[in-house]
């Protein structure tokens, strides 16, 4: 039998009761391989004596189960931040939910780190298939296992049932979990370092026992003033004694002794040999060894709320994050191959300890959910609860994080403006034509009556109102690229699929590049709609803190932010038209791709133009999607609320281009620019620039960050 087989004889072996035989030794060489033995006290300290210590058993338990029972999965790393759960890699299986056919994973850390605990090392072989990915683990008998060094490298000895040597294994094969190490090798026992401590903890519980199965009476002696008491006659008295008043069903029987015969106590009475302190000291003791604070193992003497709720925190810190440590960077090392380190890793969530404290997850969910990192489903999902769709993809921000002064608004210049006044009728607002280009189009609205403002203050409120607004642009750029990332590796994954069917597999199975075309439009008929639903939440959230910004630059502000259903349509619309408009991009790339030379040849440049996307393309529509639905849906809020002049505002890093645009004022039914128009950059540009759509609002070309205000 080989190596592997020997792993799966292993299984099913119990590593607290191994038969006795050459190949499986007794238990003392086993006790004593472990690092057990005789203490001071005269108690045999071995594995199964130490977990018949209450303290002892519930510190392994302890650290055990936390370690079995922390969520453990493989993480991808993004770029330029963040993570996601790999959920498609091959070791999710092995690492978060079964480690081989019969052991879940939680049962085997839990199995592992008990063997840690005790014994300080704990083994598991590593199954691979024929690529070389880990498969299985299978626990090894700690006992089985020594580790040493073969010509500089590191390998483990493993022997097998029959008691014959396995050979050096190679140490890539074999998962250990050590404990504190001074060699290098292997981790010291607790067992053998906590000898004499475990040792005094279990003789003071079997004085216990014995004292309470003689019904409390300390030893003693029977004195008579005979002394022809040859041994027959000894013997007789104690057996006669014992019978009469010994052992848990006699002890409070009377004794009658013969006269001259008198019964005097010659042990220490408990209280005087203070045996209780001791009990409670030992668990003390326990906990020290093994790391574990006191009222985890129930000792709650000195506890109190405050010290409970600071000494939870110090086990995950001081206690439990160490073994965590231990564990990742081991099935990092043996279960990832170096070129899958450099993009996945093995990482505990440690967030579910937080799951025991109600007041503690609420206190972090709210915390997450006011300063934009959690939305409702990401709370859901944490509390393994269904999520309540879109809606709950909506990252809120806080309204009140800007500068003093924009609040204030003092000694702002204020731009000059042409006017603010309403429209009578309709109103006319931006649509979209088939062709994909802005229109404008007259929606019905209910007419309101004029109100008369100071053209000074509108501009005051405008230049003011500009500066929140770039604020909320700037921080939900972030927002938006995180989600763009998301959709573009959604959408590389599936291209990357269909490419390596249609032109990367071996005949017979290989496709032509008709077929590649084929896939292609399918993919991005679906995607389309998907990208749409999965920017919707971002978009709809991004509309909101807009419209309340415009409520207060124009100074219509209603203390909500609910949307003006004209403006709500619009940003419907707009959301439809996202999913259209990057699946049609994309779309096309490819197809131009696509005609350029062999199958060999096409192959190569999708996956260059897929490596460009996963690096670029998030970032380019963060950017345009920050900068055009900022101008498009203010322009709706203007034009609801009776704006029927804009003004082009370029930023501060502007191009010469849009510094021409700057202060450039365009009526309702304008554009700023005409397609076909030429835009002249002046003096170092090498020419117009001529936009091939009518530009109503920004941005101006790839890469502009201009706004506008009323004007």
């Amino acid at each position: 039998m080989g190596l592997l087989a020997k792993a799966f004889s292993f299984s099913p072996r119990s590593f607290e009761n191994p038969a006795t035989s050459f190949s499986n030794p007794a238990q003392w060489l086993v006790d004593w391989a472990s690092g057990g033995g005789l203490s001071a006290s005269g108690m045999s300290v071995t594995q199964n004596t130490a977990i018949q210590l209450g303290a002892v058993w519930c510190a392994t338990r302890v650290l055990a189960e936390a370690v079995a029972s922390l969520p453990l999965a493989i993480y991808e790393r993004q770029q330029p931040r963040g993570r996601r759960k790999a959920i498609e890699h091959d070791l999710m299986e092995v690492v978060h939910n079964e480690w081989n056919p019969d052991l879940s994973s939680f049962f085997g850390r839990e199995c592992m780190q008990a063997k840690t605990v005790l014994h300080g090392n704990a083994y598991a072989f590593i199954r691979r298939d024929r690529m070389g990915r880990a498969r299985e683990l299978w626990p090894l008998l700690e006992h089985k296992v020594k580790a040493r060094r073969l010509k500089g490298r590191l390998v483990y000895d493993v022997r097998a049932e029959n008691g014959t040597n396995e050979g050096p294994v190679a140490a890539s094969e074999i998962l250990h979990i050590p404990g504190l190490s001074f060699n290098g090798l292997e981790g010291r026992s607790v067992i053998g370092a906590a000898r004499e401590a475990i040792g005094l903890g279990l003789a003071a519980q079997k004085y216990g026992a014995t004292l309470f199965s003689r019904g409390g009476r300390i030893p003693g002696v029977i004195e008579t003033s005979l002394t022809n008491l040859n041994a027959d006659l000894r013997k007789n008295i104690k057996e006669r004694w014992h019978s009469t008043v010994g052992g848990t069903e006699n002890w409070h029987e009377p004794a009658i002794l013969p006269k001259g015969w008198t019964w005097k106590e010659i042990g220490i009475k408990p209280e005087d040999g203070q045996f209780l302190q001791t009990r409670k000291f030992q668990v003390s003791e326990i906990a020290r060894w093994f790391k574990v604070p006191p009222h985890l193992l129930y000792d709650l003497e000195r506890a109190t709320f405050s010290n409970i709720e600071q000494q939870s925190l110090e086990f995950i810190v001081h206690s439990l994050r160490p073994w965590l440590v231990r564990w990742e960077q081991e099935m990092n090392r043996k279960l990832l191959s170096r070129e899958e380190r450099t993009r996945f890793f093995v990482e505990f969530n440690i967030d579910g300890l937080l799951r025991g404290d109600a007041a503690a997850r609420g206190q972090f969910y709210s915390l997450g959910r006011q300063w934009g990192w959690l939305s409702a489903n990401d709370v859901l999902d944490m509390e393994n609860r269904p999520e309540i769709g879109d809606q709950g993809d909506i990252y809120l921000t806080p309204f009140n994080m800007m500068d003093s002064e924009d609040l204030a608004g003092n000694g702002a210049k204020a731009p000059p403006v042409r006017s603010v006044g309403l429209r009578g009728g309709n109103v006319v607002l931006l649509g979209r034509n088939p062709d994909g280009n802005y229109e404008l189009r007259e929606l019905p609205l209910e007419p309101r009556a004029p109100e008369p403002r100071d053209v000074r203050e509108a501009g005051t409120r405008g230049l003011r109102g500009l500066r929140l607004r770039r604020k909320i642009k700037a921080a939900q750029r972030a927002v938006i690229e995180d989600r763009a990332q998301g959709i573009i590796k959604q959408e590389i994954a599936l291209v990357e699929a269909e490419l390596k069917k249609t032109l990367r597999s071996a005949a017979p199975n290989r496709r032509d590049l008709k077929s590649l075309r084929i896939a292609i439009d399918e993919i991005y008929r679906e995607h389309a709609g998907w990208a749409s639903k999965r920017m919707r939440p971002v978009i709809r959230n991004y509309a909101e803190l807009i419209a309340a910004a415009m409520e207060d630059e124009l100074g219509i502000g209603t203390n909500s932010r609910q949307i003006d259903p004209q403006v709500d349509r619009f940003v419907e619309d707009y959301i439809r038209q996202f999913g259209v408009r990057e699946a049609s991009e994309s779309r096309l790339q490819l197809q131009a791709l696509m005609e350029e030379g062999d199958e060999e040849q096409v192959s190569e440049s999708i996956r260059q133009r897929l490596t460009e996307w996963n690096e670029k393309r998030p970032g380019k529509i963060a950017t345009r999607e920050a900068t055009q639905a900022m101008a498009a849906i203010a322009k709706v809020a203007m034009i609801a609320a009776g704006v029927t002049v804009f003004r082009w505002m370029a930023n501060a890093a502007a191009c010469p281009f849009c510094e021409s645009l700057d202060g450039q004022v365009a009526g309702v039914q304008q554009n700023f620019v005409n397609a076909g128009q030429g835009v002249d950059g002046g003096e170092g540009t090498d020419g117009p620039l001529t936009p091939s759509d009518n530009i109503g609002h920004p941005p101006l070309h790839s890469g502009c960050e201009c706004d506008i205000v009323a004007g």
